[in-house]
């Protein structure tokens, strides 16, 4: 039988004890999709209100995005998730939202809800095509690539449809924190896009942008 001696056992449990100190703990981070308040406030609002009540519906989104991970490209037919970077909400709820608050705060509409009011004349919904953060080399990019519907809710037909596709290149700021910055910026920009489109369908004076 071997003997160990009282002083070794202690120098092996101080080991132990340091190196489980010394390890990093990895936890699960949630990123937000959500409107800047700040760059919100300097949208402008339309001089003249259309006597419509709009619901925002929910948005759909492809199944390789439809997942609360955020998704990384790394190739052109691969794609990878990430497992401790994750969207607190999922993204066809929170662009949605973003949409809404966008569509709200500009006055386009007499009356503008989320989701399912009573016989709303119009409806607002849309598609998420991509979703993803870009990596080549050691280029890293933010990519959204969809559609926005403005539907007439008594026949379904479509009378606004607006596409968009953007890729910002996110530079030596390339963290998830600046990725997810650059995702909110082409969601907002994009609605607001988007509430333009509509009020020139319907010939009302576009405003121009807050300096």
């Amino acid at each position: 039988m071997i003997k160990v001696k009282p002083s070794n056992l202690i120098v092996l449990f101080l080991i132990l004890i340091m190196s489980s100190c010394t390890r990093r703990v990895m936890v699960r981070r949630y990123y937000l999709i959500e409107a800047d308040p700040v760059k919100m406030s300097k949208i402008e609002k339309f001089p003249k209100s259309l006597d419509f009540k709009v619901d925002v519906r929910d948005f759909t989104v492809d199944r390789a995005y439809r997942q609360t991970s955020i998704v990384l490209r790394s190739g052109e037919h691969e794609l990878n998730y990430y497992y401790y970077h994750y969207w607190a909400v999922r993204p066809g709820l929170a662009i949605a939202d973003m949409i809404f608050r966008v569509t709200e705060y500009s006055g386009l509409f007499t009356s503008c809800y989320r989701g399912f009011s009573y016989q709303p004349d119009y409806i607002i919904q849309g598609n998420i095509q991509q979703l993803e953060r870009i990596q080549k080399k050691k280029a890293v990019s933010a990519h959204i690539r969809g559609n926005i519907d403005f539907i007439k809710a008594e026949n379904g037909e479509r009378e606004v449809h607006y596409n968009f596709d953007r890729i910002v290149g996110l530079g030596s700021k390339n963290s998830m924190d600046a990725f997810v910055d650059a995702v909110n910026s082409i969601i907002m920009e994009e609605a607001v896009n988007f509430t333009k489109k509509c009020a020139e369908y319907f010939k009302v004076k576009t405003p121009k942008a807050k300096k």
